[in-house]
């Protein structure tokens, strides 16, 4: 069944109507970051671990546990599995069901925000 133009989208089931979707092109440019974001997780996790065990003092507690750092595997886990979620609700989430306007920049914030947090951590071995 095809609509006319004059009739009016159906509503919501909580009875507002959709927010409007913002810019095409800066949404767009949001998402492609957003993915290649979701693509530099594993790069910048090997880089830092090559990093880290490269190092003498990353290397002696791989081998010995001693002059370890003070973060847990853990926290960094922690780290990249949130860029991970971000990354994928800045992607893929459509606008109608974003929570404010801005969500999928400041989910792109804190996607990257993480991503170096957990390179930081993994760095923090060396």
């Amino acid at each position: 069944m095809s609509r006319t133009p004059t009739e009016q989208r159906p509503r919501a089931v909580s009875g507002h109507t959709p927010r409007p979707c913002p810019a095409e092109p800066k949404d767009r440019k949001l998402r492609r970051a957003a993915r290649i974001g979701l693509a530099l997780i594993v790069p910048v996790a090997l880089l830092c671990g090559i990093a880290a065990l490269a190092s003498s003092d990353g290397s002696r507690c791989l081998t010995y546990g001693e002059h370890c750092a003070d973060v847990s595997g853990t926290a960094i886990l922690a780290a990249l599995l949130t860029t991970a979620a971000s990354g994928v609700a800045a992607s893929v989430c459509p606008c109608a069901r974003l929570p404010f306007a801005q969500a999928r920049a400041w989910a792109l914030f804190l996607q990257y925000g993480t991503l170096l947090t957990g390179a930081g951590m993994m760095l923090s071995y060396t």
